[in-house]
Parts: C-alpha cells; structure tokens; sequence
C-alpha cells in the first residue's frame, strides 16, 4: 500500500550541529532504537558513532523530518568536498512503520530542496552502504541512486571511510 502523503503535512526541522545536544538523548534513546533493526550491542555501537560523527572533524547537520508533527526519519547531512559539489548522507532511517509506503523518496526529494538553500552547487549525493546490507542497499537503488564510479569511490574522504572495515559499497546520486 502506497502512502499519499500531502506536501503539507510533511516538515524538514534542521537541527544544526549547535543543536545537537539538546536532541541527543532523544536521537539515542528514541529514535536510534525504533529505526535500526540492530542487536542492544549494535544499538550502543551506532549510538557511540552518532555521538563521534558529531564531534569529529566532518561538518555537516542533523535533520529531522516530521510527518503530520511526529519525527519520522531522521538524516545526517555532511560535506565531503563542496567545492565540487559532493556531499553525503548518514546515520538516517525511518520509523519502521512508514517504511515501504514512498514516504522516503518523497522526504529525499524535499530533504535535497533544503540542503539546496545553503549549498548551491550540490551535484551527487553519497550513500556509503555497510558490507553485506542488502536492505540499505535495495533501499536506496529505489530512491534512484547508482553505484558510484571510480572517480567518486577514489575521494580521499571516501576511499578511507571504505579501507575501514565497515563499508564496501559506495552510492550515488546526482541532483
């Protein structure tokens, strides 16, 4: 079942990196657990890498994304090389029970015309997939993103991200 959802009951609520501590908890305790379909260890784990993905040198925001005023998903946004026009998203899901309905092409749509109003020249969206997650993987090949060429995956802050142990899939959308 398709979900119809009219544009003016969806809202984007950028919750800055100056935010972030006041919305931590809930990010953690809330949202982290009623997204992810991860074992109480991993649970930890992905909370410990939200926390360090906010102090960490990268730049970038949170987002949130409510749906008739509850919080629904929630993305990460962050530069990777804006001068030419490569950014990222990470640490994003939605509530369970609006997956498989569209809701997420829908918000990625609205979610570009935000990050557009900062930066001007957004020209691909990177999404790096965990090694062996079909589901993320199927999910955003859906939303009309590729596999990325050589050229994208050979980006210094890419190719490390993927020398991890973590990543071995790099996907791509351009704007």
């Amino acid at each position: 079942m398709q979900l119809k959802v009219p544009e003016q009951s969806v809202k984007i609520e950028n919750i800055g990196r100056e935010n972030f501590k006041n919305y931590s908890r809930y990010i953690l305790d809330t949202l982290i657990p009623n997204i992810w379909d991860y074992s109480p260890n991993d649970i930890d784990e992905t909370k410990d890498t939200v926390l360090e993905y906010y102090t960490e040198w990268w730049t970038g925001t949170y987002f949130f994304i409510k749906l008739n005023w509850k919080r629904i998903w929630i993305t990460w946004f962050y530069e990777i090389d804006p001068e030419n026009g490569l950014f990222g998203l990470r640490h994003h899901g939605i509530l369970k029970e609006f997956r498989k309905k569209w809701i997420g092409s829908y918000v990625l749509r609205l979610l570009l015309k935000e990050i557009q109003k900062k930066y001007k020249d957004v020209k691909w969206i990177v999404e790096l997939v965990p090694k062996g997650n079909s589901f993320i993987y199927n999910a955003f090949i859906k939303m009309w993103f590729i596999e990325a060429d050589n050229n994208i995956i050979q980006h210094k802050k890419i190719k490390d991200q993927l020398d991890e142990w973590y990543y071995d899939k790099v996907l791509i959308l351009k704007t």
